[in-house]
């Protein structure tokens, strides 16, 4: 009995370290060709789930996904972008320690995607590009 007991109470610590997630603190900002994200760690905790954004840079359309997993320190920040009007796409990211990584320009329909380590301090960065 007491090991169930003991069970059930980790179990539920461990649904409520899950569902105290506080997403907050992340700024979009637009660039000459694309656009960012950025997530000041310390305010958002948790993961940030990624949506599909559909996204312009002059003519050129596309999709993009900014994401946060893990908790600080041993997840990812992510950046994945598709140009979707016959062009290119770039996806890129920066992490509190500087740590970047391009995933390339890539054609129509391919994915770009790139990730580093999300960092306890400082600024994790997500980045798109697109062009013709």
């Amino acid at each position: 009995m007491m090991k169930y007991v003991k069970m059930c109470l980790i179990g539920l610590v461990a649904i409520t370290a899950i569902g105290s997630t506080n997403v907050q603190a992340s700024t979009f900002g637009r660039t000459a060709t694309g656009g960012y994200q950025i997530f000041e760690e310390g305010a958002v905790q948790g993961i940030v789930p990624f949506t599909t954004t559909t996204i312009q840079s002059g003519t050129q359309t596309g999709q993009w996904q900014s994401l946060l997993t893990g908790i600080p320190g041993t997840g990812r920040v992510e950046s994945n972008v598709q140009n979707t009007s016959g062009g290119q796409g770039r996806a890129s990211v920066t992490n509190g320690a500087g740590e970047f990584d391009d995933g390339g320009w890539r054609p129509s329909p391919q994915w770009s995607r790139a990730s580093a380590r999300r960092t306890i301090t400082g600024t994790n960065r997500t980045n798109w590009d697109l062009r013709a």
